[in-house]
């Protein structure tokens, strides 16, 4: 008995000398109980749930003899057996049994507890740090992430997933997955998944409960990319609040066995807690982005009650959309007038001057702006409404277009752009848009109205100012009538007695100098008042073919016989698609005159006046004549170039001061513009533009 005391205590002495927490602390204690009972295995059947039977060492003989006892531990009654071949188990061998197998029973019970104790600090350190985490959290996809990084935390190679319900849609806003670890990139079907789909996330939130799922149930193309990152098992949670699923927590691990009961119990309390947070969370966000929206709102309608400039307003408010909605860029596009064209006014960059679609088009902007509904376009590439060939230039992944409504009728449209990556834009989104395009809507109609006005008030300052011109023509040309009667008479009479004295006077040198003084100064008065009378007279154009080279040509040669002697050179160049044009060949014969004389004055010695004639487009698709006039002088300057076409405004010593401002008359009287400018070589431009008349259109001959 003393040997098999000795055996008991040294057999128990070696067990407590095994740490609770070892690995693999069952067989090593069942290795014990073989050696001190020289049996050649030892068997351990415990009723615990999933747990199996611990055996250590084998028997190569058929005949063995058996050995077992039960005893009743937290799981139920448990059975240690210890085999051994030829030599019978003896009283001895029965004591031992009873008491190392007490001894292995207890040692496996205090580890169980051990480990269950620490199973619920896990639990309880996992909740308090989702608490802690989160605190101070408030948008949605920060509060899920960083539960997500703490349920990786305590389940080594886990993989979690968090999905929001977005429409009839669940679209990914977190992954997470164990630090270190390469992974695939998600696929595109993992970012949206329908909740009426068969996916373990959308079961999960269509039925709300929880799904367990093994990867070989999962259908292709899915089945192949979890089995790729190693996925075996998963289980998707929803996350319900107030009876309103807000998405789903999905966790994944490698193992072959699904999560046992505790693990699910931890996944169902995490779930709940993220479920709340998430659910503030969103109330936040809601009142946050009320916020942003009434202080964009309050934005705009402060810059429109400022500013009646259209293309400030609008750009502001595309700039304050891309800033709200976190999108790439934000055009805004007007109709015309005639609501036939869209044309872009303004964007948040400079690519949407060009822009012009007809509003009959299939484009999803034209579709929008006839049916006053807005348009979601999720993917550009392959949608049919949308260009493909701008669509490629602007990089569009995705866009929304709001119609611009204003009094129940559309005047233009807001088109949102996404081009880093597809998004799906949200009814949110779209009723920021919707709330921005009834602010500035008003604002555009305002502004047209006040660009009419203005139009309006240019125009009847101009007819005001022609009124008062012609009032002053009027009066001038009474007092012309008037200064032709009373000092044209005693020129004549001065003409016939200059004649008389020439004829009557001996030739003396004095006196002939003196007559011939007289005679100079009386045509130069008489020439003044027919300078006036030229300019005071009224001009009715009479259009009628006329050849344009022939009257340009003329008016040159009569420029030449004007000019005392030829000291420059006229050079004359006519461009012209046909050779006559639909005009009044007189009044343009007389201003080229005038322009040619003014250039010849102007020009030194040796130089040279160049005069040039083409047809240039217009708007509207109308031509007009072109006919420049440019001389090699020194220029018109500064302070006179305001001036230059005012009568009686003049440079020169003996100038009247009336030839430009008859050209200024007479290109008024023809529908045409007179514009003088200083060329950068040297000289001055002059260029006189007149339009035609549809007569004038070049037939080719």
């Amino acid at each position: 008995m003393d040997g098999t005391d000795d055996r008991l205590l040294s057999a128990l002495r070696r067990m407590r000398a095994i740490e609770t927490d070892a690995r693999g602390l069952g067989e090593r204690l069942l290795e014990v109980v073989v050696s001190a009972t020289a049996s050649t295995s030892a068997t351990l059947h415990r009723p615990l749930a999933g747990a199996e039977d611990i055996r250590v060492g084998a028997n190569d003989d058929v005949a063995v003899e058996r050995i077992e006892r039960r005893f009743s531990d937290s799981s139920g009654v448990a059975v240690l057996a210890l085999e051994r071949p030829a030599r019978a188990f003896d009283d001895s061998d029965a004591t031992m049994l009873e008491v190392l197998g007490g001894e292995v029973l207890s040692r496996l019970e205090r580890a169980h507890a051990a480990v269950e104790t620490d199973r619920l600090r896990r639990q309880i350190e996992l909740l308090r740090a989702l608490w802690s985490t989160n605190e101070g959290a408030l948008r949605p996809r920060d509060i899920a992430d960083r539960a997500a990084s703490e349920l990786v935390g305590a389940f080594a190679g886990a993989h979690v997933l968090v999905h929001a319900v977005v429409g009839d849609h669940l679209e990914l806003i977190v992954r997470r997955t164990e630090a270190g670890r390469r992974v695939a990139e998600v696929p595109n079907w993992a970012h949206r998944l329908p909740i009426d789909g068969p996916t373990a996330m959308a079961v999960a939130a269509r039925e709300k409960r929880m799904v367990s799922r093994p990867t070989c149930e999962v259908e292709e193309p899915r089945r192949s990319f979890l089995e790729g990152m190693g996925i075996r098992h998963m289980v998707a949670m929803p996350l319900s609040f107030d009876d309103v699923v807000l998405g789903t927590l999905t966790v994944a691990h490698r193992e072959d066995a699904p999560f046992d009961s505790e693990s699910l119990r931890l996944f169902e309390s995490v779930t709940a807690q993220l479920a709340f947070e998430l659910a503030h969370a969103r109330l936040l966000e809601a009142e946050r982005r009320r916020a942003d929206d009434l202080g964009l709102i309050n934005e705009l309608g402060g810059l429109v009650a400022q500013h009646l400039e259209l293309r400030a307003v609008l750009t502001t408010a595309a700039r304050a959309l891309v800033r709200v909605l976190g999108v790439s860029r934000v055009h805004v596009i007007l109709s015309d007038d005639a609501k036939m064209h869209l044309r872009g006014v303004a964007a948040t960059d400079d690519g949407v001057s060009d822009l012009e679609l007809a509003v009959s088009s299939s484009h999803a902007v034209a579709h929008a702006f006839r049916t006053l509904a807005p348009v979601i376009i999720e993917h550009a590439e392959t949608d049919s409404r949308t260009n493909k060939e701008l669509v490629a230039q602007v990089g569009t992944r995705s866009l929304a277009i709001v119609p611009l409504i204003a009094r129940g009728e559309a005047i233009g449209v807001i088109v949102v752009l996404e081009t880093s990556h597809t998004r799906h834009f949200t009814e949110t989104d779209v009723a920021r848009v919707v709330a921005v395009a009834n602010v500035i809507a008003p604002a555009v109609t305002n502004a047209k109205m006040f660009e009419d006005l203005r139009r309006s008030y240019e125009a009847l300052a101009k007819a005001q100012a022609d009124l008062v011109t012609h009032e002053r023509l009027a009066a001038l040309g009474e007092l012309s009538a008037v200064i032709a009667h009373e000092v044209r008479n005693p020129l004549a009479v001065i003409f016939n007695s200059l004649s008389e004295l020439r004829r009557l006077a001996p030739p003396v040198p004095e006196a002939s100098l003196l007559l011939d003084i007289v005679g100079e100064e009386t045509k130069r008065l008489n020439r003044i008042v027919g300078d006036l009378l030229d300019f005071v007279r009224p001009y009715d154009a009479h259009p009628r073919l006329v050849d344009v080279g022939a009257v340009v040509k003329g008016a040159a040669d009569a420029a030449r016989r004007a000019s005392p002697e030829p000291r420059v050179d006229i050079e004359t160049e006519v461009r012209l698609p046909a050779p006559e044009l639909f005009l009044d060949g007189t009044m343009l014969h007389q201003a080229l005159l005038n322009l040619i004389v003014n250039a010849i004055q102007a020009t030194p010695e040796g130089k040279r006046v160049t005069v040039r004639a083409d047809v240039v487009p217009a708007a509207g698709g109308q031509q007009r004549l072109r006919c420049e006039i440019a001389d090699e002088g020194p220029g018109i300057d500064e302070a006179a170039s305001a001036r230059i076409f005012q009568p009686f405004f003049t440079t020169k010593a003996t100038g009247t001061g009336l030839g430009l401002a008859l050209v200024r008359r007479l290109a008024d009287a023809l529908g045409g513009t007179i514009v003088a400018e200083t060329r950068p070589t040297c000289g001055a431009l002059f260029t006189l533009t007149l339009p035609l008349s549809p007569e004038a259109e070049p037939t080719g001959g």
